[in-house]
């Protein structure tokens, strides 16, 4: 007969299988994503490798891009990290648009971008969410040093850019001591043990729309584009938060090309500002 679990890692247990179902979700998602046009007779797909916090805005620009382009987009959407290393190990996009430049510059160290074949496209910034149900006193990052929620969700502070730009934002945030003699610490430092890290800032809002007592930290356009979401509040960046496009050396270069010179027409650029996205510094260098 198998033994039950202590008491103490039910809840535990719990929220790992509502994370898994969410990623599970998420994947769901992802795979939807992906161009129903892209199997048409005769047209190869351009390849687009994308944040998976883009995957709004451009399933709603592909319809806008189709109007003058026989060719659809091939999307693949995951978190840039997952991505640069998909592209490093394969090439398998034509063009990579990712959360941050790290990524951007690991495949330019890698040889498969160019240096001087990546740009800025837009920014955005992070917001703190529960969900709208949700009876929490949140309506400031301090309010996370004493609120009753169980967990904070943040994309993995690692290696997705929403995760680390989520941990520099709280690290900037001086929280008060307990006692007057406690030494000064991070907002990061006092929540880190409530955090639940994801696979990316899609699972993250996922997990937060799953549990009225779940906060978390994710981009204002996938709060944006929840129903179910409310955001408590709009962080300053202490870190820009920049999106960058880079044509991949292996791919087909002119079709990348003409996607981003479609994302940096004033068309396109209406529909991105409509999702929540900063829109200004186009075709400024990724640097």
């Amino acid at each position: 007969m198998r033994r039950r679990p202590p008491d103490r890692l039910r809840p535990r247990r719990a929220l790992q299988c509502r994370l898994l179902t969410v990623v599970l979700a998420a994947g769901v998602l992802t795979a939807c994503g992906v161009s129903s046009t892209a199997t048409d007779v005769g047209q190869n797909p351009v390849r687009i490798a994308a944040a998976a916090s883009l995957a709004d805005v451009l399933q709603d620009l592909e319809p806008l891009w189709r109007e003058g382009h026989e060719r659809p987009w091939e999307l693949n959407l995951a978190g840039s990290n997952v991505l640069a290393r998909q592209i490093e190990a394969a090439s398998t996009a034509d063009l990579f648009l990712s959360a941050d430049a790290r990524w951007v510059e690991s495949l330019v160290a890698a040889g498969r971008v160019a240096a001087d074949d990546h740009r800025t496209l837009f920014g955005n910034r992070l917001v703190l969410v529960t969900r709208r149900d949700a009876a929490l006193a949140i309506d400031a990052p301090l309010d996370l040093v004493g609120a009753s929620y169980r967990h904070l969700a943040v994309a993995d502070p690692v290696a997705v850019p929403a995760g680390r730009y989520a941990r520099a934002q709280l690290e900037a945030i001086s929280a008060p001591g307990r006692e007057a003699e406690d030494a000064p610490r991070s907002l990061w430092q006092v929540v880190e043990q409530r955090i639940v890290p994801t696979l990316d800032v899609r699972a993250a809002l996922g997990l937060v729309a799953s549990d009225p007592e779940i906060v978390g930290l994710v981009y204002r356009t996938d709060a944006l584009g929840s129903k179910t979401v409310a955001i408590r509040h709009v962080f300053e960046p202490v870190v820009p938060i920049r999106y960058f496009a880079a044509l991949v050396a292996e791919g087909d270069r002119p079709a990348a090309q003409s996607v981003l010179e479609f994302l940096d027409s004033p068309r396109a650029r209406e529909v991105v500002r409509r999702h929540g996205f900063e829109v200004g510094d186009a075709g400024s260098a990724a640097r």
